[in-house]
């Protein structure tokens, strides 16, 4: 669990440290363990947190401060989230009443965590998942990930797919099947990647550089595609880098 404070908010550098919870664990929550106001658990790849939030709401944030998840928000002078010991994750008022709960009594969760990919799990014992919050990230890549052959985000609208294909090429395609972008980078197998430099690259045996998307580097990069067949790259402060609609509409 970690302390989140306003002037950490700004970017990704939030996850970089972090207080231990009561058993030790920097990226889980256990059965009897509470989040407080500014409280967080991360993901291990340092990109996801659930924060206790003021208002009494508890929060899923990816690193441009996205909210991913919430339960409701109540107006508030402040609350906990409670990992309570008959398994039921539980945001309680002040008052100590239950405003969320994930109804989990008696499936034995043991361990709350927020995955590499964006999604809240609590798991049992035996690591079978329980619950989860159903936020799996397919949409957005960042920095440091790419998209392999025959590997695709798909819109939060389950409308559009970017799509990295055995032949090279890029493309964005409709619900149909349609194309409406694509990189023109037909050949051998390639990789779509956002470097730690804050480059876009379209690369061939992890050297050739087929396509580049000429972004100026900028840290926390990510790559998204939108619900309305937009292809995006931004940095961490939310700019815009590049369009597909703009190399398509010069």
């Amino acid at each position: 669990i970690g302390k989140i404070t306003d002037s950490s908010m700004a970017n990704s550098t939030w996850i970089n440290s972090c207080t231990r919870t009561a058993s030790g664990e920097r990226f889980a929550l256990n059965r009897g363990e509470v989040l407080r106001v500014g409280d967080w658990v991360r993901s291990r790849n340092n990109r996801y947190a659930l924060i206790m939030g003021r208002n009494a709401t508890l929060k899923l944030i990816d690193p441009l401060w996205s909210i991913l998840w919430s339960t409701c928000h109540v107006p508030s002078q402040g609350g906990i989230c409670e990992f309570q010991g008959n398994g039921n994750l539980v945001v309680k008022l002040k008052n100590g009443t239950i405003i969320w709960q994930s109804r989990t009594i008696g499936y034995e969760p043991e361990k709350l965590h927020v995955t590499e990919n964006g999604e809240v799990e609590l798991v049992a014992q035996s690591g079978k998942v329980i619950w989860t919050s159903g936020t799996k990230n397919i949409s957005r890549i960042y920095a440091g990930d790419k998209l392999s052959p025959k590997q695709y985000l798909t819109s939060e609208n389950g409308f559009y797919k970017l799509a990295m294909g055995l032949n090279g090429n890029l493309t964005v395609s409709d619900a149909v099947g349609n194309t409406r972008w694509e990189s023109n980078t037909l050949g051998q197998q390639a990789v779509f990647k956002l470097t730690l430099e804050g480059k876009a690259l379209i690369v061939q045996n992890n050297k050739d550089v087929l396509l580049d998307f000429n972004i100026y580097q900028s840290p926390n990069t990510c790559a998204e595609i939108l619900n309305n067949g937009q292809f995006i790259i931004r940095c961490g402060a939310g700019q815009l880098l590049w369009s597909s609609l703009k190399l398509q509409h010069p």
